[in-house]
């Protein structure tokens, strides 16, 4: 009978082990697949509102105004798919205090040109942001399609800045595009000319079609001042 006491109790113990491990087993995998949720969320959220580039404003030409993305895409200079790999500098332009304003240089890598374009980088000039932070976290922001014009006086050369406040979209986590900038005026208003598109490819395959039926006439937007 002793025997038997025994062989019941250390069965129970061995079955309470299993179940305490099973516990904590599952607690951790509950907890890591939360954590893997709430990250993915983060960045599905951090997408949804562009990625940060939100955080920044313009320095563009507001004249600069277009029916349809194609058309835009065709008077550009220069069209590009690029990620943001951090900050050159920043330029004081316009005078002192309230008469003038800084730019953030903002250097990108060219992941796929759309337009004639042969450097691996691109360098965009926006608004100074309130925030420092960020300046510091463009590098994190995601690759978007850049619709640009070429500031062309003297000490400019090199610089470029976007067509308009819509011309810089970024991928969303269903596929969709968005310009970050501007938000969702935009895409209602492109929404026709939207359609079917999907992603930054996507994006940049319409732009590309549409500068391939304007060749050699692409670029003919309004010249900066001096160029």
């Amino acid at each position: 009978m002793a025997t038997t006491s025994r062989k019941r109790t250390a069965a129970v113990t061995r079955v309470a082990a299993g179940v305490v491990v099973a516990v904590l087993l599952v607690a951790a995998c509950s907890d890591s697949s939360g954590e893997r949720a709430d990250a993915v969320a983060g960045v599905n959220e951090a997408q949804r509102g562009g990625g940060g580039w939100g955080t920044l404003a313009i320095q563009a030409d507001w004249v600069e105004r277009y029916d349809t993305l194609a058309e835009m895409g065709m008077k550009a200079d220069v069209v590009v798919i690029a990620q943001a790999t951090g900050v050159d500098g920043v330029r004081r332009v316009g005078g002192e205090g309230l008469e003038g304003i800084n730019l953030a240089q903002v250097r990108f890598e060219v992941i796929r040109a759309i337009s004639d374009w042969d450097a691996d980088s691109v360098v965009v000039e926006f608004d100074e942001p309130n925030s420092l932070k960020a300046l510091e976290e463009v590098a994190g922001f995601p690759p978007a399609v850049l619709i640009l014009r070429e500031k062309g006086t003297k000490e400019e050369a090199g610089l470029y800045r976007l067509v308009n406040d819509q011309a810089l979209w970024t991928e969303q986590p269903d596929g969709g595009v968005f310009p970050p900038l501007y938000g969702s005026p935009s895409v209602e208003r492109y929404a026709s000319e939207l359609g079917e598109i999907k992603g930054l490819e996507g994006l940049g395959g319409h732009l590309e079609a549409a500068r391939r039926r304007c060749d050699p006439e692409c670029g003919r937007g309004p010249r900066p001042e001096g160029g």
